[in-house]
Parts: structure tokens; sequence; C-alpha cells
């Protein structure tokens, strides 16, 4: 015997207000970091990395489990705070590099921390109204025991960061971020794939990573515009060479919105195809946003 568990066939509203938390997020550091070096780009995809992966593990939680309830929009509300959290630190996100204090990254670990303990939290109530149906609990179980050991790793890496000093130091506790991060999201993925009684058949998960897609390419104009904003703004000549690679980055950006959503059929994905599916849109969007930046820093290049 398996839990019924209610099913939305398009994203909610809610889901689509945390994606706007998202892309502002995007956008705003975007805008803040330059890419000019090894470095910039290191520290560009760090941040995206966990940017991603926190979205990503909500939104694995809400195309199964969620439901409109005074609890379900607390937690939806801490979920905002967390996504506030990451537009806190952006403009400081300088991982690698010499500073003269790590109050900032420890604060980031603790807010990293809150957004699993929110998890725990949404999955234990979960657990608590399906506790009757044995063939739920060891998986759900596990993955909160996931959330938990992430937890408590993101909280004790904030002792780990080097103490305020009068000289600039470095340290690379940062990258266990990354590797916890795509640590958990590989174990949740692994259970559901295993257990299918928490599997995402007959979900909108495939409608969730189409919908961010589409926030990227969305993001990627508003690159562009802003370069044209640019060269406009700075009364660079626009001449027929301007014109030429601006009608081309709109045309990536189109040809890359028709080889995605062209070929995207429901109907062809299996219960594990679909979350293996989902977990690759991670080198995905990491690409597109890369892409679209370059093609944007192209643009103004030029008229440097």
């Amino acid at each position: 015997e398996t839990p019924a568990f209610h099913r939305h066939a398009e994203a909610t509203t809610a889901e689509l207000f945390y994606d706007l938390f998202f892309v502002a997020n995007l956008t705003t550091f975007t805008a803040n970091l330059e890419i000019n070096d090894s470095k910039a780009l290191s520290a560009y995809i760090g941040f995206f990395c966990l940017l991603w992966f926190t979205w990503y593990q909500t939104s694995l939680y809400d195309v199964r489990f969620a439901a409109d309830s005074v609890f379900e929009r607390c937690c939806k509300a801490l979920h905002f705070g967390v996504m506030v959290g990451f537009a806190v630190i952006g403009p400081d996100w300088k991982p690698g590099q010499a500073v003269y204090s790590y109050q900032k990254f420890k604060a980031f670990s603790y807010i990293l921390m809150v957004s699993r303990f929110v998890l725990i939290g949404q999955y234990g109530v979960t657990l608590f109204f399906t506790w009757r149906y044995r063939r739920t609990r060891l998986p759900l179980l596990m993955v909160m025991t996931s959330y938990l050991v992430a937890a408590i790793l993101y909280g004790a890496l904030s002792t780990a960061f080097p103490k305020d000093s009068e000289t600039p130091t470095t340290s690379n506790v940062y990258i266990a971020w990354y590797v916890i991060a795509v640590g958990e999201t590989l174990l949740t993925t692994a259970v559901s794939c295993y257990w299918r009684v928490i599997s995402f058949k007959g979900t909108h998960l495939i409608q969730r990573m189409s919908l961010l897609t589409l926030i990227i390419l969305g993001e990627g104009i508003i690159v562009i515009c802003k370069a044209i904003s640019y060269i406009v703004k700075n009364e660079y000549p626009f001449d027929s060479s301007v014109t030429g690679q601006i009608v081309s980055s709109i045309l990536i950006i189109y040809f890359l919105y028709m080889l995605y959503f062209d070929r995207l059929r429901e109907d062809h994905f299996g219960t594990i195809k679909q979350q293996i599916w989902a977990f690759i849109h991670f080198p995905l969007h990491i690409s597109l946003v890369l892409l679209l930046e370059g093609v944007s820093n192209f643009v103004t290049w030029r008229q440097a």
C-alpha cells in the first residue's frame, strides 16, 4: 500500500514566486561580477553552483510533496529568506582570494545550514502524515538524514574559516560547500530512483526545469539589452558591425530556445530518466549563463 500524493499538473504560484528570487540573485550577481580572468570565472561558477543546488533541492520537495498550508507557507518564507541571504553575500563573493574578514563566509555557512533544516522540517511533516505507509518511511528518513548531515557540515564549516586579521589571508574551506551540495543532491536522486514510492512520476519536474531554462535564457536577453544600453549611453558608433553582433546574439538565444524546447516531450521520460535528465540541467544551465555572458561581453568589448 502506497500513499496517493497530490500532484500538481503545473507549477504553483508559490514556486514561480520562488523562481523570481533565483533570477533576481542571478541578475544582480552577474551585474556585480565582471568575468575578466580565471578567478572571476571560478567565483561565478561557484556561486551559481550553490544557488542552483539550493533552488534544486527546494524544487525536488515542492514538485512531490508541497501542499497549501500555513506550515508550508512559513517554510516557503524561510526559503525566500535564504535567497535574500544569497543576495547579501553576492557583492562580496571572493572565494579563494585573500581577504581580511571571513564573517560573511561564516554567515553564508549558516544560511546554507538553515535552508537544509527547513527541508528537514518539510520532509518530517510529510513523514508524519505518511507514517502508516511502511514503504515511505525508510526513503524519507534517508533523505532527512542526508540533509541533517549536510546541515551539520555546513554549520561546522563556519568555524573552519580563518579568524579576522590585520593581514589578508586565503582559505579553501569554501570548496567543501560544493562537495556537500553535489553529494546531497546525488543521494536524494538515488533514493528516489530506488524507492519509486517517492519518485517524480506524475509530477511537473520537467516543467520546473524547462521554466528555469527559459528564465536563464531570459537573463541572457537582459544582459544583451544592457550591453546595447551601454553602447548607446556612451555614444559609441552604432555601425553595421555592432548591429551584426547584436543580431547574432539574439539569434544565438533564439536557436538555443528552439533546440531545447522543440524536442521537449514529457511522454518520452521514464521515472529514472526523468531524474537524470533533471540533474544534468546543472551543467547545461552553467554553460548557458557563461555563453550568454560571453556573448554580451563580446558586444561591449568590441566598443572598448
